[in-house]
C-alpha cells in the first residue's frame, strides 16, 4: 500500500489490518461484507465454482465497493483477483469474488515434485504425440474425428485445451453455450514465477512468504504484470 509491501495471511482476515494493508476505519465495511458471504457459504459447495452460478449477476468492479468498501476493493480484492486469476475486477463476475471470499480457512498447497508432475502423471496412461499439427476437428456419431495431415484419429471423446481463437479455427460448428465460452474475453497479464529448491533459504525479512501480489497496473511496474514467488 502506497508503495510499501504489506504482509497478510490468506486464511486470517485480521492480518489485513495488523499487517497495514487496511486502516482500522476501513475495516467495518470489509467485515460486514465478509460476514454476509460467510452465512451463504455454509450452504454451498465451496470446492465448486458452479455452486456460485446464482450470484453471477454483477460486474465485480461495481459490486465490490458496495459490498466491502472502496479501500478493501483497491488494496485487497483487486490485487487478489488479479494475482491469482489474472483478471482485473472490471469485466470479472461477482461470483468469482464471492467464491474466493468463501475460502476462509483454506490453505494454499503445492504439488510434490512441482506442477509439471501433473501432466506427466496424466500422460503416463495415454498415447502422447508431440509436434503434430491438428488441422480440423469433426464431431461424428460415435465421437470425434481429428485430422492431422494425412493421418486421421478417431476417439470417443476429446479435451480441447487451446486458447479460444485456436479453438474457433478448429471447430466446424458449436452450440450456443460453447460459442459463449469462445467469445469470452482474455486478460492480458504476464505471470512471473520463481520456484526455489527445497534447500534454498529465503531472505531473513521474508520468512514463510508464499508470493507477492500487485494491484493491476501499479506505478513503476510494466502493464499487466503479476509477480509470484513460491518458497
Amino acid at each position: 500500500r502506497e508503495g510499501r509491501p504489506c504482509r497478510f495471511h490468506q486464511s486470517r482476515l485480521s492480518t489485513v489490518f495488523t499487517g497495514g494493508l487496511l486502516r482500522w476505519r476501513e475495516c467495518p465495511a470489509l467485515l460486514r461484507g465478509s460476514l454476509s458471504l460467510a452465512g451463504g457459504a455454509a450452504f454451498r459447495d465451496t470446492s465448486s465454482y458452479a455452486a456460485f452460478a446464482d450470484v453471477d449477476v454483477d460486474d465485480a468492479q461495481h459490486w465490490c465497493p458496495r459490498m466491502f468498501g472502496p479501500r478493501a476493493t483497491d488494496h485487497l480484492l483487486a490485487p487478489l483477483i488479479h494475482g491469482f486469476y489474472f483478471h482485473p475486477l472490471q469485466g470479472c463476475s461477482r461470483a468469482l469474488v464471492t467464491a474466493v471470499m468463501s475460502f476462509q480457512g483454506s490453505k494454499a498447497l503445492a504439488v510434490r515434485g512441482g506442477w509439471g508432475a501433473l501432466p506427466h502423471a496424466i500422460a503416463a496412461g495415454l498415447d502422447v504425440q508431440t509436434g503434430v499439427d491438428v488441422e480440423s476437428l469433426q464431431q461424428v456419431p460415435h465421437g470425434w474425428r481429428v485430422r492431422c495431415g494425412d493421418e486421421v484419429v478417431e476417439a470417443d471423446w476429446m479435451v480441447l485445451a487451446v486458447p479460444a481463437p485456436t479453438a474457433r479455427q478448429l471447430l466446424r460448428s458449436v452450440i450456443p453455450m460453447e460459442q459463449q465460452v469462445l467469445d469470452t474475453g482474455y486478460a492480458a497479464p504476464v505471470h512471473v514465477a520463481l520456484g526455489m529448491d527445497a534447500p534454498c533459504t529465503p531472505p531473513p525479512d521474508l520468512p514463510g512468504v508464499h508470493g507477492f501480489l500487485f494491484p493491476p497496473d501499479p506505478p513503476g511496474v510494466v502493464h499487466g504484470v503479476v509477480a509470484s514467488m513460491l518458497v
